[in-house]
């Protein structure tokens, strides 16, 4: 992955704010790849001290499968570069503390059409949830 690509992800990652509203941080990236974490906090649990909220996955999942697109291909930088068109979660273990790691990467990425996968683990290693995007990348003017 270029140097340039990987300040594009990483620009793209500090002005979304949806990512910032959650609280994830890009971690890592490289060619095919990237892994996001957030901190687990009351804010995106059910309750105070309760499990982290089943909704922040697929965000997560959104998030990694669409990093993980940028390091190989023309990011959207905030604009509409790429689409989500599928969304698959299965979550497979509660978490209450610590952070979630997310690692997305890149299954295929066409001309149209992109794929991609997610395993997210907790700071135990433990795995916490999978998932996997598609992803569209819509014609210029389109």
């Amino acid at each position: 992955m270029t140097q340039a690509r990987l300040a594009a992800l990483h620009n793209a990652a500090s002005r979304n704010s949806f990512w910032r509203f959650l609280g994830i941080e890009l971690a890592e990236a490289g060619d095919g790849w990237a892994r996001l974490r957030l901190r687990v906090r009351d804010e995106i649990c059910q309750a105070p001290g309760a499990v982290v909220h089943g909704g922040v996955y697929p965000a997560l999942v959104d998030a990694a499968v669409g990093s993980a697109l940028m390091t190989v291909g023309e990011g959207s930088e905030g604009r509409v570069g790429q689409a989500t068109v599928d969304l698959n979660v299965s979550l497979l273990r509660p978490v209450t503390s610590g952070y979630l790691h997310a690692e997305g990467r890149v299954l295929r990425r066409g001309r149209a059409v992109g794929f991609g996968d997610v395993t997210i683990t907790d700071d135990k290693g433990q795995l916490v949830a999978v998932g996997r995007a598609t992803y569209l990348f819509p014609r210029r003017g389109e």
